[in-house]
């Protein structure tokens, strides 16, 4: 069953057909960030790459998109916001 998960997270059809963060409504963002959340528990535990690994790669590849892609829409968004702040 964790597999299969694995494999519809790494799918980047599935990541590409979703709306972009900042036009994402609120509980979409909220579970974004709970799957990146749950990616960086299990990748920063301590274990042995199994037989899959080839698979485990391409998850974690498709996952750091994903994660590299929320962390530059926040930064766009503060800077959005800090920069609005500063025209007052």
């Amino acid at each position: 069953m964790q597999v299969q998960r694995k494999r519809d997270l790494a799918n980047p059809a599935s990541n590409r057909a979703a709306p972009r963060f900042e036009s994402a409504p609120r509980q979409l963002v909220l579970d974004r960030h709970r799957r990146l959340a749950a990616f960086n528990t299990q990748r920063l535990r301590p274990g042995l790459a199994g037989s899959d690994w080839r698979d485990q790669i391409a998850h974690q590849a498709a996952m750091r998109a994903l994660e590299a892609e929320f962390v530059e829409q926040e930064a766009a968004a503060v800077a959005a916001r800090s920069s609005a702040g500063s025209k007052r």
